[in-house]
């Protein structure tokens, strides 16, 4: 059981249910003279049945726009604060770590809802062309008729241009 570094011995791992219901595990120090908390890395939890039986946690920052690493929240606004058992205490401690990395070396990859849009369409679009749900064999057979008849129409008219006098919208040279 490694402590973070930089927090104290009266620090301990919780997991803190708000008020206005919001969850997290964290690492909590209290703060006496103020009644107030402080939350180093605070984490979001989310639990889900694995498909493989069990339950799949999954952790991640609570306040995933900063470089700081702790909160500071009002005694008041928590409902309650319990322990964590040693098993999520670990990936605690592995979702931080995981965190501090993609944060302190610029490795998240942050898009706009229309980039993450555009990304998945694209990724679809290959997918099912590799698949070969989607036949563009026959798109691309009507495509490549209508260019060859365009293209035969023009010689035609330039042929036909050839036997007359030139017209008064035609450039002469």
């Amino acid at each position: 059981d490694t402590k973070m570094p930089f927090i104290d011995d009266s620090t301990k791992y919780e997991f803190v249910k708000f008020k206005d219901g919001k969850e997290v595990f964290a690492m909590v120090r209290e703060i006496f003279t103020s009644d107030k908390l402080e939350l180093h890395f605070p984490m979001n939890i989310q639990l889900a049945p694995a498909a493989s039986g069990g339950v799949l946690v999954h952790l991640g920052p609570y306040i995933p726009f900063t470089s700081e690493n702790s909160i500071t929240v009002d005694t008041d606004s928590v409902l309650f604060r319990t322990s964590i058992s040693k098993q999520f205490i670990s990936y605690y401690d592995e979702a931080c770590t995981a965190w501090i990395n993609i944060r302190d070396n610029d490795k998240m990859d942050i898009k706009s809802g229309r980039q993450d849009f555009e990304e998945h369409m694209e990724g679809l679009l290959k997918r099912k062309f590799a698949e070969g749900d989607i036949d563009f064999r026959a798109e691309l057979d009507h495509m490549m008729e209508q260019i060859e008849q365009q293209e035969h129409e023009e010689q035609d008219s330039l042929s036909d241009n050839q036997n007359h006098a030139p017209g008064p919208n035609d450039t002469i040279h």
